[in-house]
């Protein structure tokens, strides 16, 4: 069984910035996305992810995975997180076995630990949603 990781991050942060993604303005030097993404992989149980991201947007985000080492899938946003979700969910990535996470782009320090303890419970219980709604 494999982990995917679906990653919203299609959001304009209108009242978080003016011009372009929220997911790419930096923190640190560096894209929150690449932020999540890359404590994602850290937690070690995240095998995989899918990443919506705004149409037209593509190339940027792109760039900004460059250097990570966790493969990933590019698939087209909503006009929601859930639509997004939905999207990403739906881009034919994810095989009958596979666990699928959620986590936003914009929520750039989750603890790695945190990840794998919520992951392992979900293997080891079986329950399909975990975390607040």
């Amino acid at each position: 069984m494999s982990t995917v990781a679906l990653i919203p991050a299609a959001g304009l942060g209108t009242r978080f910035h003016e011009g372009g993604p929220k997911a790419l303005v930096r923190l640190a030097g560096r894209p929150l996305l690449l932020h999540a993404v890359e404590r994602l992989a850290a937690s070690g149980a995240v095998d995989r992810a899918v990443i919506a991201v705004p149409p037209g947007h593509e190339e940027a985000f792109r760039d900004a995975l460059v250097d990570l080492r966790l493969p990933f899938h590019l698939t087209p946003g909503g006009e929601t997180r859930a639509a997004s979700v939905a999207n990403a969910f739906r881009a034919g990535t994810l095989r009958g076995d596979d666990l699928a996470c959620v986590h936003d782009a914009a929520r750039p320090l989750v603890d790695p630990a945190d990840v794998a303890a919520v992951i392992e419970a979900a293997r080891r219980t079986g329950r399909r949603s975990w975390g607040r709604r």
